[in-house]
């Protein structure tokens, strides 16, 4: 893909969505905190983009330890990009649906949720084809 095409491709991304309370559009690698959210979710949020800026894309990683399950956030760079751009607390235009995160340059969405979520929201994130990072 080209510079181009991948232009495009984050502009058609960012139509997609909209600001929280407004049909304004979202704002490019700024960080939007939602106060209904626990401070351990939102500073993950934060994490996650500052690891964006820096060419790292997320993942979940879990071990036992003992009878205690451990999540923790791990990150692996990107082969494709040296930076990658975000958009935060971003509401779908088309489902209405908030998302935490959205990797725009390949269009993935991210949610942060505890280690505790409900089945229903599960498959629901598995539908919609979410990267689900627990914590």
């Amino acid at each position: 893909m080209n510079k181009q095409q991948l232009a495009l491709k984050i502009r058609d991304t960012l139509r997609q969505y909209r600001e929280q309370g407004s049909d304004s559009p979202c704002r490019k690698n700024h960080i939007v905190l939602n106060a209904g959210n626990t401070e351990l979710h939102e500073m993950n949020k934060c994490e996650i983009c500052y690891a964006l800026l820096n060419g790292y894309l997320p993942f979940n990683h879990s071990y036992s330890l003992g009878e205690t399950i451990i999540n923790t956030i791990n990150y692996k760079k990107s082969p494709d990009f040296k930076t990658l751009s975000f958009i935060t607390e971003a509401v779908d235009r088309k489902t209405g649906k908030r998302r935490d995160i959205i990797i725009l340059e390949t269009d993935t969405i991210v949610e942060v949720v505890n280690t505790h979520m409900d089945d229903k929201l599960m498959q629901e994130y598995k539908d919609d084809d979410v990267l689900i990072i627990k914590v």
